[in-house]
Order: C-alpha cells, then sequence, then structure tokens
C-alpha cells in the first residue's frame, strides 16, 4: 500500500508545472531602484506575457560615460522553464531637466542563451549638471513564438548627473 502512494505521490509531483526562479510571485516581479558609485538603475522588471514567456530587464543611467543600459533575460517555459533567444524593439528618449535631448529607436536580438544588453545606441553628450531621465517603452518577441510588452507606457529611470 505504502509503495502504491509513494508512485502516485511521484506521478503528482510531475503534473505539478515547474516555476522559474525569476518568476516566484507577482510581488517579486520589481525589485528596488538601485544606485551605484556612478549608475543609477530601476529594480528588474518582469514582463510576462502568454504562450510561457517572460522577458526580465532592467535600465541604468550611468554618469560615467554618458551613457545609458537595458539588460534583458528572456525565458521560455511551460514546465520546465529556460531562458530563450528573443528581440527587443522600441523607442526611447533621454531628456535632461525635461528637455529632450537625444530620442531615437532600438531593435537588437539576445544571443542563444537569451541575454541581451544594449549601450552603444543609448551614449549622449551631457549637456551640464542636471536631472537627467531615460525612458523606454517597446516589446519583445521571441523566436519560439510569442512576445511580451513592456509593462507602462514608457519606463523611466532618472538621475541627477554631469
Amino acid at each position: 500500500m505504502s509503495r502504491r502512494l509513494l508512485l502516485i505521490g511521484a506521478a503528482a509531483a510531475l503534473l505539478v508545472p515547474a516555476v522559474p526562479a525569476h518568476a516566484q510571485t507577482a510581488s517579486q516581479t520589481t525589485t528596488p531602484a538601485q544606485t551605484r558609485r556612478s549608475e543609477t538603475c530601476t529594480g528588474s522588471q518582469d514582463s510576462r506575457g502568454t504562450e510561457g514567456r517572460s522577458a526580465v530587464w532592467n535600465m541604468c543611467l550611468q554618469s560615467e560615460g554618458s551613457h545609458a543600459r537595458l539588460d534583458v533575460e528572456c525565458w521560455g517555459g511551460a514546465v520546465l522553464w529556460d531562458r530563450t533567444r528573443c528581440r527587443a524593439k522600441g523607442d526611447f528618449e533621454i531628456r535632461k531637466n525635461n528637455e529632450v535631448i537625444k530620442a531615437g529607436s532600438y531593435d537588437s536580438t539576445s544571443d542563444a542563451d537569451g541575454y541581451l544588453r544594449l549601450v552603444d545606441r543609448f551614449a549622449f553628450n551631457c549637456q551640464g549638471a542636471g536631472d537627467y531621465t531615460f525612458a523606454i517603452n517597446g516589446y519583445f518577441t521571441f523566436t519560439a513564438g510569442g512576445h511580451v510588452r513592456m509593462p507602462q507606457e514608457r519606463s523611466t529611470v532618472t538621475t541627477h548627473m554631469c
């Protein structure tokens, strides 16, 4: 009898979907903004879509070198989750004291392991001391199918620099 219960319990465990470490609960989808010596970053954002797709991303403003950065990890799965190739596409603005000093679009594909770091596209010239804001919007598409939008119309990070 105990062997039968053990086998039934093991079979039931296989039916419970595994949740990736990056996707524990909805309350853990963002972390507080972080400030390092020369950069200010948003917390990690977990944008989820249908078809078992997730993009975990954050954005930073760096005063040394005057550039902004977007880091992305793309995930896919149903029972077992793993990083997967994706494409990030959208537009951005860099503002000083609410005046746009650079704007454009971005469109880039992650490596085969689902990692993407965009830096050069967001380089800008400092225009004196002030409050600089990096703002983006966009979406992620997955080579295996499906897409995920960034949750807000425009995500931002702001810091005093230059």
